[in-house]
């Protein structure tokens, strides 16, 4: 065997290696972001039983009120990842540098927004927060919680950042579900034990962010490493919010967009309104999940790629992911009332059912927007995602106050799907790869729209709800099938390898 070819063989084993690795974190993101999901689900009922559906509305504009002060972490938290990973051949004094600084200044940022946090949640409470004066006491009493609940999500965006550009997923993704299981478990313990006053669970839940931060500390020390005192390094302060500006400001819009709509509902229609939109918004987007991990599989790939490698790919993986989404909206949209009839009762089933159908149209649609949007940003265009979202906040908020009024929580539903549509035809269009796959796309959303329709002449007949689920499901695989091949045949090959890994293989010896 001659050095050239030795060489090459090294550097092909070095390849499989890396896309190993890539698959093993993809795939420990996605465990990490699905078990949550079902941890969630499976809390909303006895959430709801505990402490009412006007405490739990009250409870989704807290979390969702916090949630704009995420927004001092400034991009840190990326930017963490992004050098440490960068530099993580470096002496580890280097890495150390940059995770400190990064903590420190994000500790100094959440503790302003938690001060800010404060005074604008006393000052607008009665605007965003329209109930009775004893759950605005409640809210005012857990405003301190609140206000140190800022820091604490600051921080944490930095220590997973400093984990992931060390490659520690298996780590990232276990704290966040055992995070996510006592985050869910222990506020639902107090209010069985004690009652369901909101400043105390409230309280219960920012005790239990501030307790799961500990262990992912521990992990950094080891794995950044640890070694020194605490300090900023000023060198470090320039490059960090350089990188994190960008971010920054689409973490400033994006929000607004996607969360605008449950702050519109409970001004419209109040905190009970909130609620019956809340819950099919978490059950439809939750689906999220999927191109959200390959889009972050993805993202190297573009960076490394020249402007047409990129278009090309990101248009094959909008084609896969509507492939492989189809099928399960298809399914989903039909199944959702008998569904909901069993999971939070017929009462909440019947003015939740029609939005989670529209939310799950929506969904389908925002996935596509996905690998366009990471394509864009990788290839050094991250303002398009900011441009694009500016542009559609006023009519975003004009028709959505319009269809709360003449639709209520449907209407909400049916103005959240239209926006998603708009976006992902923008992303697409400025990614260059719009005319590639419109017409490959239109037999899966004729198929998602028969669904809807299906769904709406059916009603509660379960019968033929089960018999349009065997139709309009084995009719959603063969439009997947001609959408994307490399999707069906990927599966099929899937299939082959475990069948071929747990058949059952004779015994040596031993005969038929």
């Amino acid at each position: 065997m001659s050095p050239n070819s030795r060489l090459t063989a090294k550097d092909e084993h070095i390849e499989r290696s890396r896309r190993h690795s890539v698959s093993r974190n993809a795939t420990l993101n996605l465990i990490g972001s699905v078990v949550p999901i079902f941890v969630t689900l499976a809390t909303v009922p006895p959430y709801l039983r505990l402490v009412g559906d006007v405490r739990f509305g009250i409870l989704a504009l807290v979390w969702l009120f916090l949630s704009y002060f995420g927004l001092f972490q400034m991009g840190l938290g990326t930017a963490t990842s992004k050098y440490i990973a960068e530099l993580r051949d470096c002496p580890g004094n280097t890495r150390e540098a940059i995770f400190w600084t990064a903590a420190l200044t994000n500790l100094g940022l959440g503790i302003l927004g938690g001060l800010l946090l404060w005074i604008v949640a006393r000052m607008t409470m009665p605007l965003w927060l329209k109930t009775s004066g004893e759950m605005q006491a409640e809210v005012g009493r857990a405003l301190p919680w609140l206000a140190a609940a800022v820091p604490v999500a600051t921080l944490t965006s930095v220590l997973v950042g400093a984990l992931e550009g060390c490659e520690q997923f298996g780590i990232t993704n276990s704290q966040q579900i055992g995070a996510t299981i006592l985050f869910q478990i222990v506020p639902l313990s107090v209010a069985y034990w004690f009652g369901p006053r909101l400043d105390w669970l409230i309280g219960a839940a920012v005790l239990t962010r501030m307790a799961t931060n500990l262990p992912l500390l521990i992990s950094c020390v080891r794995h950044v490493p640890l070694r020194h005192r605490p300090k900023i390094d000023r060198l470090w302060i320039g490059q960090l919010f350089s990188f994190g500006v960008w971010i920054t400001v689409s973490g400033i819009i994006s929000p607004i967009l996607t969360s605008l709509d449950r702050f519109v509902v409970g001004l419209v229609r109040g905190p009970q309104a909130v609620t019956y939109y809340v819950i099919p918004y978490n059950f439809a987007t939750k689906l999220a999940v999927i191109p959200f991990s390959l889009s972050r599989a993805l993202f190297p790939r573009f960076s490394a790629q020249q402007s047409s490698e990129a278009q090309n790919m990101a248009a094959r993986a909008v084609l896969a992911l509507a492939a492989l989404l189809t099928p399960i909206v298809v399914v989903a949209i039909l199944v959702t009332q008998p569904f909901f009839r069993l999971w939070i009762g017929p009462t909440a089933a019947a003015r939740c059912t029609r939005p989670a159908e529209l939310l799950l149209f929506g969904t389908w649609i925002n996935s596509l927007a996905w690998p366009p949007g990471g394509m864009l940003v990788a290839q050094g265009r991250p303002d398009l995602n900011a441009k694009f979202h500016m542009i559609e906040v006023g009519p975003f908020v004009l028709m959505l106050w319009a269809g709360i009024h003449f639709g209520g929580v449907t209407g909400a539903a049916a103005v959240w799907s239209l926006r998603a549509t708009v976006d992902a035809v923008l992303l697409l269009f400025a990614a260059s790869i719009l005319r590639k796959v419109i017409f490959r796309l239109m037999p899966a959303m004729i198929a998602i729209i028969l669904s809807l329709i299906a769904s709406l002449l059916v009603d509660e007949h379960l019968v033929w709800r089960g018999a349009m689920v065997v139709v309009l499901g084995i009719s959603s695989l063969l439009v997947a099938h001609a959408t994307s091949p490399e999707v069906t045949q990927l599966g099929a090959r899937r299939l082959r390898a475990m069948y071929g890994k747990y058949r059952v293989r004779p015994i040596p010896g031993v005969s038929g």
